[in-house]
């Protein structure tokens, strides 16, 4: 026979109850609680040595250097400019395994549940025309967060990174000075991690939407990216999650056909071919957006355009899909005119520009 519930057992209830939903609650800091916390933290002041061995390992397994594999034997040699946005290999995050999330990736900076389904969105690149990052000598980082957002169902963590050249301790550091080196902006967005179903195969170039390459453009440069690559870029990067190289993970937790390629590595290619293109110019800024995920063993094409303002709009495609988009800009060049003495009485003058060091004849 039931017994009816007394009015002491049913208060128990009702605590144990409360409690649980207490213990519950403070476990998981709310949404915008977090967000107050991670955009109110001082600046993480951190360092490292750009060595020459991260610099020259990247530099060996990206698709764009292997036609100077002889050249690549030994290593970068020390006092040599960094290039541009080979800084990514520096600052690796220091975390402890336990403390990785389900996905593999590092959390310092991930939202809390259920946003766990982490993605590499985006960002910008600044690089200074007085100071350089140099193979064999210290550096120093602050990274803030200036601003986080929660819209249209996903937060979006917008990470700030300088990078100045020799050690400097917080007091030493005046932020607005142009004392820097690199200054770039990440943008991770985090979603919920709800079923979905597994990707489909590629999709025809006829079948592409918006995203589809228009035909201004044409190819600069086509790779595969291949499992050894992805590899050694998240070894690289210190990079462990697991849509890079978890096969299983990556088509039953994150809906995808095969393992992605990473986003920062797709940037720093196009920089590659941004340098290359504008061989005689200096690039000061690049600014990218992903907008469809690529995966791995399928063709990728890079295209660059000249805009009329100057710029050079540069995409990535794979299977007909725009994966990134980016706009590379250059420094304003200046142009001085001169003769030679013994050209003196000719027609026969030359022009200089002081930002790339180019000679010419008119």
């Amino acid at each position: 026979m039931m017994k009816t519930p007394t009015m002491r057992s049913l208060r128990y209830l009702y605590t144990c109850r409360a409690s649980l939903r207490s213990y519950t609650t403070s476990s998981t800091p709310s949404l915008q609680t977090w967000m107050e916390a991670l955009t109110s933290k001082p600046p993480e002041i951190t360092h490292d040595v750009i060595d020459t061995e991260r610099a020259s390992q990247l530099a060996r397994i990206l698709p764009t250097c292997q036609d100077t594999s002889e050249a690549l034997k030994d290593d970068l040699p020390n006092g040599e400019v960094l290039s541009k946005g080979h800084h990514l290999v520096y600052f690796r995050p220091k975390f402890m395994l336990n403390d990785l999330g389900r996905d593999g990736s590092s959390t310092e900076y991930n939202a809390p549940p259920p946003f766990t389904r982490r993605m590499w969105a985006g960002g910008s690149m600044f690089w200074s025309s007085r100071h350089h990052l140099r193979i064999g000598e210290r550096v120093t980082q602050a990274v803030s967060v200036p601003k986080v957002e929660h819209k249209k169902g996903m937060v979006f963590v917008y990470q700030k990174r300088v990078i100045y050249p020799a050690t400097r301790s917080n007091g030493d550091l005046d932020y607005d000075e142009d004392e820097w080196a690199v200054k770039e902006l990440r943008t991770h967005v985090f979603r919920q991690a709800e079923a979905v179903p597994v990707s489909a195969g590629p999709s025809s170039p006829s079948s592409a939407s918006s995203g589809t390459i228009g035909r201004q453009s044409h190819f600069s440069f086509t790779y595969t990216p291949s499992s050894p690559l992805l590899f050694l870029f998240s070894a690289l990067t210190h990079n462990p999650h697991k849509v890079h190289y978890d096969q299983s993970w990556t088509t039953t937790q994150e809906g995808h056909r095969a393992p992605l390629v990473h986003g920062p590595m797709s940037a720093l290619l196009l920089i590659e071919l941004a340098g290359r293109v504008g061989a005689h110019k200096t690039l000061k800024r690049f600014d990218y957006r992903a907008t469809s995920p690529m995966v791995v063993g399928e063709e990728i094409g890079m295209r660059e355009t000249w805009a009329e303002e100057g710029d050079l709009q540069l995409t990535t495609e794979q299977s007909g899909k725009v994966g990134m988009r980016a706009v590379a800009r250059y420094a304003a060049e200046t142009w001085y005119a001169f003769m030679s003495r013994e050209h003196y009485e000719s027609d026969i003058a030359y022009l200089f520009c002081p930002e790339t060091g180019l000679v010419v004849t008119r």
